[in-house]
């Protein structure tokens, strides 16, 4: 799931979260994207150690 993830955030799946989410709202997602890169950051040194 966290590569998925991963993949999508940074992909093209990260354009259109910042695309359309500005029209819709894209100040309350800021905040949630960047606790989802350190929930994966924190799994990749898990993963690594």
């Amino acid at each position: 799931m966290g590569m998925s993830l991963k993949t999508n955030v940074q992909g093209s799946g990260g354009i259109y979260m910042f695309g359309p989410a500005e029209q819709t709202g894209g100040q309350d997602l800021t905040p949630v994207i960047r606790i989802l890169e350190e929930k994966i950051r924190q799994m990749e040194l898990v993963r690594s150690a």
